[in-house]
């Protein structure tokens, strides 16, 4: 196996507005000021950073029933979203995913 192998060349500028065109299309959330306030009192309330809290915050409010992250503990549940570590070897697969 040759481990000096070239770099692929960048994508075309093609290739990159279609990929850019399909980004576009996913759902973006916008934090307001009372979803930082609210992850402020999650995180006191929780013992979480804020910025972990946030993303609570921000993943409650999209809607979404679990959050992956390594940040976290595994299965813990808060404000209603299930955390997920990727990195953790599961036998069988969460009934949350």
């Amino acid at each position: 196996m040759d481990h000096h192998a070239k770099v692929p060349s960048p994508l075309s500028s093609q290739a990159a507005r279609e990929i850019l065109a399909d980004l576009s299309l996913w759902p973006v959330y916008s934090p307001c000021s009372a979803d930082v306030i609210a992850a402020a009192e999650l995180a006191e309330d929780q013992k979480v950073s804020f910025w972990d809290a946030l993303i609570v915050t921000a993943a409650w409010q999209s809607g979404a029933e679990c959050v992956w992250t390594e940040d976290l503990n595994d299965g813990q549940v808060i404000a209603g979203v299930t955390v997920r570590n990727p990195f953790k070897v599961r036998k069988t697969a969460p009934s949350q995913e």
